[in-house]
Formats: C-alpha cells, sequence, structure tokens
C-alpha cells in the first residue's frame, strides 16, 4: 500500500516538474494548435486527440501493481486534460457554453475508454434505476425500491436436491438462472425476460431432472432475495470483496461443501463459483475482471466473465 501511494506521488512529482520545465514549450504548442485548428488545419489537433486516446488505452492495458502503471496513468490523465483544454480553446469561438461542453465531453469519452465495461454498466445501472422510478410512479402500490425490481424470479429447493441442481447447471449452461446457497435451502435465481416465461421453463426443467419440490416465491420476496448481494453491500460487503472460482479442482472443492452465501453460475466453460474471499481464504481464486464486479455479483452475469484478474496483477484467459 505504502509502496503503490509512493509511486504514484513519485509520477505526480514527475509531472509537475515536467510542467514547470517546459510549461513555455507546452504553452507556445498549445497556442499553435488553437489557430491551427481556427484556420482549418485540424492535423495538429487531430493528432493530439489520437495520441491522447492512444496513452489512454496503454494505461487501461498496464498491468495494476507496476511503477509504468502508476507514471502512465498520471501522464494520461496530463495529456488527457491538455488536449482537453485545446478543444476547449478551439470551440471558444462559439462561445463558453459549447467550449465547457467540448472539453467535458472529450474527457469523458477519455474515462468510458479507460474502462468501456465499467461505465457500460454504470450507464445500464442508471437507465435501469430509471425505468424502474417510473414503474413506481405508474404503479403506486408496489413498494419495492432494490436494485433490479421486477426481474428475478426465485425458487427455493430442499438441498436434498443439491446434485440434481448442479447437474442441471452443468448440463444446461445458457440458462439464465443461478444457485445460490442458505443456511436452510438452497435457491434457484432467474433471471426473466419479458419475452420468454423462463419460471414456467425451469419449474417444467427441473421436474425433467427429477426436482420436485420448488417454492416458489411472490413476486416481492423474489426481488428481496435476488438483490440480497445489493443489500449487502449497503451495510459494508462490497462487490470487490468477492471472487470467482473458475479451475474445475477448485470449483469441485468448494462445492464438496459450499459456505452459504455461494453462487453458482453456469458456463459453457463449467460452473464458475462466486464465492466471499472471507469464506474460502487461502485458495487460488481470481479476482473479477476490472469493472464487472457489480454486474457479476448483483446481476449475476457470468457471460462477462472472459478472463479472470489474477491477484498478482496479470490477466489470464
Amino acid at each position: 500500500m505504502f509502496g503503490k501511494w509512493m509511486g504514484k506521488a513519485a509520477a505526480s512529482l514527475l509531472v509537475v516538474v515536467i510542467a514547470l520545465l517546459f510549461g513555455a514549450r507546452l504553452l507556445a504548442f498549445l497556442a499553435i494548435i488553437v489557430l491551427n485548428a481556427r484556420t482549418g488545419n485540424l492535423a495538429p489537433i487531430t493528432g493530439l486527440v489520437l495520441l491522447t486516446f492512444g496513452i489512454v488505452i496503454i494505461d487501461s492495458r498496464i498491468e495494476y501493481d507496476s511503477r509504468l502503471a502508476a507514471i502512465l496513468t498520471v501522464g494520461a490523465w496530463f495529456v488527457s486534460v491538455y488536449s482537453a483544454v485545446a478543444i476547449g480553446f478551439t470551440v471558444l469561438v462559439y462561445g463558453s457554453i459549447a467550449s465547457v461542453f467540448s472539453a467535458g465531453l472529450f474527457l469523458a469519452s477519455c474515462m468510458v475508454l479507460r474502462n468501456p465495461v465499467h461505465h457500460k454498466r454504470k450507464i445500464n445501472s442508471f437507465l435501469n434505476q430509471m425505468r424502474t422510478s417510473l414503474q413506481h410512479v405508474s404503479k403506486p402500490d408496489v413498494g419495492l425500491d432494490g436494485a433490479s425490481a421486477g426481474v428475478w424470479q426465485v425458487f427455493l429447493v430442499p438441498h436434498t436436491y443439491y446434485q440434481m441442481l448442479l447437474t442441471l447447471l452443468e448440463e444446461r449452461p445458457l440458462l439464465p438462472i443461478c444457485l445460490v446457497r442458505f443456511e436452510e435451502t438452497d435457491a434457484i435465481v432467474v433471471n426473466c425476460t419479458k419475452d420468454v416465461d423462463w419460471p414456467s421453463r425451469i419449474r417444467s426443467l427441473a421436474t425433467d431432472y427429477g426436482i420436485n419440490q420448488l417454492i416458489e416465491l411472490s413476486e416481492e420476496l423474489s426481488q428481496y432475495v435476488g438483490s440480497f448481494s445489493y443489500f449487502e453491500s449497503l451495510s459494508g460487503m462490497e462487490p470487490r470483496d468477492f471472487r470467482i472460482a473458475t479451475k474445475p479442482r477448485i470449483v469441485s472443492r468448494i462445492l464438496d461443501n459450499p459456505p452459504v452465501r455461494t453462487t453458482v453460475l453456469p458456463s459453457t466453460t463449467g460452473p464458475k463459483v462466486l464465492v466471499c474471499e472471507n469464506e474460502a481464504l487461502g485458495m487460488d481464486l481470481d479476482f473479477l475482471p476490472s469493472g464487472t464486479e457489480e454486474a457479476v455479483v448483483f446481476e449475476k452475469d457470468a457471460s462477462i466473465i472472459t478472463q479472470s484478474v489474477k491477484a498478482d496483477g496479470k490477466t489470464t484467459e
């Protein structure tokens, strides 16, 4: 922690020194870019924008815990701000509002480029919240304002059917379901869509697998159970506290005696197990891919787990 902070401090100091030593040249270069753009020569500012995007993309691909990453991150932000200022001054002839808007839009583009998955999830989450709010306005009798109202349908299943449930997940990896272990029961959490009646299909399919004791929860209870991870995050258990088990040997070991709140996610490459780090200390677990933590933990979406970020900061397919 201290070493990482020192690396960032050194990188910041380096940028400040460079700015002081070459400040006049940077300002002169900025003036040249702006004047050329205003006279119709867009090559300099286009080159600056492409260079900025390139540095930002490279920065997002560098290993997390390296000194180069700290220096490159600070450099990426410096170049991003420098480019935003250049764009702002270029557009200033159209008014201050257009200038500020253009600079802000460019900085937002840099942020999205640096972590596209994370910001895509943020936007989707915002749209879901807006959709939920509109539903509450049109249906004031609905009392739930959880993170995913109208999405989940939950079936409770006795522990005696646990192995059958695992077989179902292994043989039907494309089903929009996951399995969650609780103290006295297991829960099948179905991610519903408007176009397909998945609860009825899951109920019929479970019967084919010999799972005859399904307790279907009401819509409101299903939302609470499906959003349980979201409510846990409000009490301090953040998505970053969870780890994913992908190696068959580790998955099998956890599934032999799963801790409470273990979530089994189906996948075409074999089941993935989502577990709180404190419940599986010392096991060879993977970090969730950066920017996908909320999507995996809250939305129980295993389709985005195409890579795992190892504890040493390296990325493996």
